[in-house]
């Protein structure tokens, strides 16, 4: 019994010893080798000597391709021939065997393990960023620039809106390359340029602040609209004109195109301004003749009003308003002389002066002499200012007046007690210096009746040369329209401080 256990002893000693033998015979030669399943940056290593991983690991590389994603489906690949892309063995492989302890071997049977290794490459610079310039991504007809969300008015919504940005296909080439050396020398084999950030992207985008604001306050300036009062008509000023006055700086301010402006105040003053314009007028006899020359009208203060429309709509306010005028006539109807005037009849040598429609006084007048080339301007005039006694002062004459009324120049009506004789042809060898003589109690009716901007409408009837055209009036009676002779255009000029009698 002794005997079989002492056998029994021996035997498992002896296995002992030969399995203990034959783990330290492993152990060491794992210190050259490396365990089962090991990998090293995704290379199998097990069971294999440092020489063989490096050679594993230059094959691996060798075998190199980098797939790089971008916009618009597109991709292309960097291999390692093209860039001459190589293994450099620097001892860490020899390095990673070391820290491996060959005695728990026996470990490796039942885990695997996997090592990441920084292992030194090497490419050639110059033909990377050959490579790089030779991709797809670069080529002129995939290269498209990156464009900023803006502003821009919509004819169907009526507003101004933001039009999206555009991101374009433009690579940022210092970024992209980055990113590529980067990838190469992490061994990755996959890069997608958009989600690196690789792109050259808009500095403005729809959701930017500068824009929303932008578009608020366009939208608030076209919202206005401002109604132009020319008494029985009416301008409006709205979005139709004002979108298309409106400009951004580069520091997204709305500004105003001063020129577009002023050609709108420019259109509305060729329709409404009616300074010197040749006039339809209804005579005292009922016909119509057709009245030209002189300073009367209105007249658009054109560069005021443009500054004015401009800050009226910088303002957001809806509003009526007459424009800035820089000449105001008697009426802003399409009959601008309104029924207070004073008619003169050159050919006649007759005035008639009528406040709200009736006739207050007519006279026989005498005006300026045509045979010493004094003739009394014809055209639409107005009362310039009314003096009580005033002395009229001139070449070789000055004559004290008591009724004094200016309507151009020097020339206006007066009293001129010194003459008997009125009307008839004492004008053409006795005439004025160009004024209107009036016997004084006629002159002092005309002096109560008129007042400054009254107008005066002077014209020649020629009754013996006259054509006679037939018109039909609102009430589709006939009446006469004669073209009366008044060839002086005057321009606005200042007061003149003599006096013609």
């Amino acid at each position: 019994m002794k005997r079989k256990h002492k056998k029994t002893v021996i035997a498992l000693t002896i296995t002992f010893l030969v399995l203990l033998a034959l783990y330290i015979g492993i152990s060491f030669y794992f210190k050259s080798h490396f365990f089962f399943g090991t990998s090293i940056n995704g290379i199998s290593a097990s069971n294999k000597c440092v020489e063989a991983v490096e050679e594993n690991i230059r094959r691996e590389i060798k075998n190199y391709v980098l797939q790089i994603d971008g916009r618009n489906h597109l991709t292309d690949v960097i291999t390692a021939d093209d860039i001459d892309y190589e293994f450099m063995p620097d001892g860490s492989v020899k390095q990673l065997l070391k820290k491996q302890k060959s005695f728990t071997w026996i470990v490796s049977l039942f885990r695997k393990n996997q090592s990441d290794l920084q292992v030194t490459t090497t490419f050639d610079d110059q033909k990377l960023k050959d490579k790089i310039h030779s991709l797809v991504f670069f080529k002129k007809e995939n290269t498209t620039p990156p464009a900023d969300a803006l502003v821009k008015y919509n004819d169907a919504s009526g507003k101004y809106e933001i039009i999206p940005e555009n991101n374009g296909t433009t690579l940022d080439l210092d970024k992209f390359t980055s990113s590529v050396i980067t990838a190469i020398e992490s061994g990755d084999t996959y890069m997608n340029s958009d989600d690196l950030q690789c792109y050259q992207n808009p500095k403005y985008t729809s959701s930017s602040t500068e824009l929303k604001v932008l578009a608020d306050t366009m939208n608030q300036y076209i919202t206005v609209t401002i109604t132009y009062d020319f008494g029985d008509r009416y301008e409006i000023c709205d979005k139709t004109h004002i979108q298309d006055w409106l400009e951004v700086d580069d520091s997204f301010q709305v500004t105003f195109n001063h020129e577009k402006v002023r050609a709108y105040v420019d259109s509305i003053a060729r329709i409404y301004n009616t300074f010197g314009k040749t006039r339809d007028f209804i005579d005292h006899n009922g016909n119509i003749i057709e009245v030209t020359g002189g300073d009367y009208g209105w007249l658009i203060d054109r560069a005021a009003e443009t500054a004015r429309l401009i800050k009226l709509v910088q303002k957001g306010k809806n509003v009526q308003i007459e424009p800035t005028y820089s000449q105001v006539a008697r009426s802003r109807n399409i009959n601008d002389i309104g029924d207070s005037y004073v008619e003169i009849d050159l050919s006649l040598q007759h005035i008639w002066v009528y406040k709200n429609g009736k006739l207050i006084v007519e006279s026989d007048c005498v005006t300026g002499n045509s045979s010493r080339g004094f003739d009394t301007p014809t055209g639409i005039y107005q009362i310039t200012y009314k003096e009580h006694n005033a002395t009229l002062v001139g070449e070789n004459y000055s004559s004290d007046v008591t009724y004094w009324m200016p309507f151009y120049y020097n020339i206006g009506l007066h009293d001129a007690p010194w003459r008997n004789s009125f009307g008839g042809s004492i004008y053409k060898r006795s005439g004025s210096h160009g004024c209107v003589n009036l016997p004084p109690d006629v002159a002092e009716k005309v002096f109560a009746t008129v007042e400054k901007g009254t107008p005066i409408v002077c014209y020649q009837s020629n009754l013996e040369e006259k054509e006679t055209v037939c018109s039909n009036t609102d009430s589709n009676t006939k009446k006469e329209k004669t073209v009366a002779s008044a060839s002086v255009h005057a321009s606005k000029k200042p007061a003149s401080t003599s006096r013609n009698r």
